[in-house]
């Protein structure tokens, strides 16, 4: 994710709360991701920490046979301090392939226990968003106590999926917007 003079977007702790929204349409002809076999993942955004942690996302929209988020996140060197790949499905998780859906993503930033999520949700014809997930007192940045402070994490967003040879998968991903108020990003990423 980059700004407006094509400069990286990092994330850290003075990151604050900030807010993201996008738009995603499956094809009608979805196959789903079944999280039951071997070691599934599908992912349309993700927070990368310092690469060299070497480690997964510390947080992610998953899409697989319904939407989650994932956090693994905090002290990656202390289990006490951390998340190790938490799944939480939204309350509304239904893929509606052939539907556009728009997110909004409220992330406050934080290395402890200090940090939340918050996910709104617009299926195609409602006008209205709809909170599906709610996460209070989780972090959402990640580091490695033997290696210091936390660093800066960077953002992607495509779909990036485990191995599957007889599935082919197509979407759309439009409207990516990042702000710190709820109101600025839905005039920049949903425009009337």
């Amino acid at each position: 994710m980059t700004d407006a003079n094509d400069y990286r977007i990092d994330e850290n702790e003075t990151s604050g709360t900030q807010y993201y929204a996008f738009s995603i349409r499956l094809a009608p002809d979805w196959q789903p991701i079944d999280p039951r076999i071997g070691d599934p993942w599908g992912i349309i955004f993700q927070l990368h920490g310092p690469d060299i942690l070497g480690a997964s996302p510390s947080f992610s929209v998953q899409v697989m046979d319904q939407f989650y988020i994932m956090l693994h996140s905090g002290d990656l060197d202390s289990s006490a301090n951390s998340l190790q790949w938490e799944f939480y499905p939204f309350s509304n998780g239904e893929l509606n392939p052939g539907q556009w859906i728009d997110l909004v993503i409220r992330i406050k930033y934080a290395s402890d226990f200090n940090g939340s999520v918050h996910v709104g949700r617009r299926d195609e014809g409602q006008s209205e968003f709809t909170l599906v997930l709610s996460v209070e007192n989780v972090p959402t940045l990640q580091y490695s106590s033997s290696q210091g402070e936390v660093g800066a994490h960077y953002w992607k967003h495509g779909f990036y999926r485990s191995e599957h040879e007889s599935i082919t998968h197509v979407l759309w991903l439009d409207g990516l917007t990042r702000g710190n108020t709820f109101e600025g990003i839905i005039e920049t990423a949903f425009p009337p």
